[in-house]
C-alpha cells in the first residue's frame, strides 16, 4: 500500500515531466544554433541576437484580467496538455516554417541595430558597429563597419576618432586581447570599415567566444562598441555528396560527408517550393560522427509538404551546423558551412504523410499530462451564473463583463 507521501512524490515526478514538456515546447521554436542565444550579432547595449525571430504577440492589444485557471489545478493542466498536443503535430528534428522560425532562414544574417552614441540635448548622435555576417567560416572574412550620425538623419555621418579595436578573447584558457584591428574610411564617406580573416591568425587557432570591442570617440565622447561573432579556426568537415529519397512518408536529403575531427555534430537545413519562393521546413539532426566519410541523413516531416500546399520538386539549402566541444573543453562550438543547393526529385505530396507525429515520447508525455490532470485537486467550485467569465479593461480603462 502506498502511503501519502509516496503519493505526492509519484504527482511531483508527473509534475516534472510537465516541466520538461514546457522547456520542449519552449526549444522547439527557439534558437537551436548553439550561440546560446544572443552571442552571434550582438551590441554592447543592443541585447538582440542575430537573425532573432520577431514577436508575435501584439504590443497594441488592451490589457485583460481573466479568472485564470490556477497553476496545477485540472484546467491548468488541460490547458497544458492542449498546447502540448498543438505543437506536437511536428516532430521537435522538423517543423513548417512560419514567423518563429525566421532565424533558421537568416542564419547567418546579423542584426544591425541603430544605437544611441551620445544623448547630449541638441547634439544626439546615434551609430552602428555592424558586420556582413554573424558565423564566420573557415577561411571567410569578417567585414564590420563602425559609423556615427546625427539623430534622424543617417546622411551626416560625424568624423570618429577610432581609439583602439580589439578581438577579445571572453572564453578559453588565456581570456584578453588576442588580435587589433584598424578601421579605416577608405571611401571617404566617414564610415570606417575593418576586413579580416580570423582563422588566419595564430592568436585564434583555437575556438573559443570572442568579440571585437571598439574604443572610439565622437565630438568629445567616448564610448566603447562591442560585437560579438563566431568563428571557425579550421575546416572540421565538407560535404562531398547529396542525395535524396522517400522514407517513412517524409523527404530524406542524404549528405555524405568528410569527417575531419570526430566529435558530436549538429546539421541543419531549410527545404523551399521549387522556386525557393516558399519556405517549407527545417530539418536538423546531432550526431556523433569519427574520422572519415559518412552519410548524414535530414529528414523533412512530411506534413509540412501538406500544410504548405507543395508539389516538387523541392530546393534545399542553407546547409550548416557545427562541432560540438566535449564537455570538458573550455571551448566554443566550430562551425561549418556549404553554400550549394539541391533540387531534389519531382516527388508529389500525395506521396508524402499528411499524418501528425507520433512517437513513444510523445504518448509517455500526454498519458503523464492527462495523470497529472485526473491527480491534481479541484480548483474550487466553478464560477457561478452571476460571475464574469472574463474582465476585458479597454483603451479607456473600462471594466466590460465577456460572458
Amino acid at each position: 500500500m502506498k502511503g501519502a507521501s509516496g503519493g505526492r512524490s509519484g504527482l511531483w515526478l508527473v509534475a516534472a515531466a510537465v516541466l520538461a514538456i514546457g522547456a520542449w515546447a519552449f526549444w522547439s521554436t527557439t534558437r537551436s544554433d548553439g550561440t546560446g542565444g544572443g552571442v552571434a550579432g550582438s551590441s554592447s547595449s543592443s541585447g538582440a541576437a542575430a537573425g532573432a525571430a520577431p514577436s508575435s504577440a501584439s504590443s497594441s492589444a488592451a490589457p485583460k484580467a481573466t479568472n485564470a485557471a490556477a497553476p496545477g489545478s485540472p484546467e491548468f493542466i488541460r490547458k497544458v496538455l492542449d498546447d502540448y498536443r498543438a505543437a506536437a503535430a511536428y516532430p521537435p528534428w522538423s517543423r513548417i516554417h512560419d514567423d518563429g522560425t525566421r532565424y533558421k532562414i537568416e542564419w547567418n544574417k546579423p542584426v544591425v541595430s541603430e544605437l544611441p552614441f551620445s544623448d547630449k540635448v541638441g547634439a544626439e548622435t546615434t551609430y552602428h558597429f555592424a558586420a556582413d555576417r554573424a558565423h564566420v567560416m573557415f577561411g571567410e572574412t569578417l567585414t564590420s563597419w563602425i559609423e556615427v550620425w546625427e539623430k534622424g538623419d543617417p546622411n551626416k555621418r560625424l568624423p570618429v576618432n577610432i581609439v583602439t579595436v580589439w578581438v577579445m578573447l571572453t572564453g578559453g584558457a588565456k581570456p584578453g586581447r588576442s588580435v587589433q584591428l584598424e578601421y579605416k574610411d577608405v571611401a571617404g564617406d566617414r564610415r570606417y570599415v575593418n576586413k579580416f580573416v580570423p582563422s588566419a591568425f595564430a592568436e585564434l587557432k583555437e575556438p573559443t567566444q570572442v568579440r571585437i570591442e571598439a574604443e572610439v570617440e565622437v565630438d568629445g565622447v567616448k564610448k566603447l562598441l562591442v560585437r560579438d561573432f563566431t568563428y571557425a579556426p579550421r575546416q572540421v568537415l565538407t560535404i562531398v555528396g547529396i542525395t535524396d529519397a522517400i522514407a517513412d512518408g517524409s523527404v530524406v536529403v542524404n549528405l555524405e560527408v568528410d569527417v575531419r575531427d570526430a566529435g558530436l555534430y549538429t546539421f541543419e537545413a531549410n527545404v523551399f517550393d521549387a522556386t525557393g519562393a516558399t519556405a517549407i521546413a527545417y530539418a536538423d539532426v546531432n550526431q556523433s560522427l569519427a574520422v572519415g566519410k559518412v552519410v548524414v541523413p535530414l529528414k523533412f516531416f512530411g506534413k509540412a509538404f501538406h500544410d504548405v500546399g507543395a508539389d516538387g520538386p523541392y530546393l534545399v539549402k542553407d546547409f550548416r551546423g557545427f562541432l560540438r566541444p566535449s564537455p570538458s573543453a573550455n571551448a566554443a562550438n566550430i562551425w561549418w558551412s556549404d553554400p550549394r543547393s539541391h533540387t531534389t526529385k519531382p516527388y508529389k505530396r500525395s506521396e508524402l504523410s499528411a499524418a501528425e507525429w507520433d512517437s513513444e515520447e510523445k504518448r509517455t508525455k500526454i498519458k503523464a499530462l492527462e495523470a497529472l490532470a485526473s491527480a491534481s485537486p479541484s480548483a474550487g467550485p466553478a464560477p457561478s451564473a452571476s460571475q464574469p467569465k472574463e474582465i476585458h479593461i479597454d483603451e479607456n480603462g473600462v471594466a466590460h463583463e465577456v460572458p
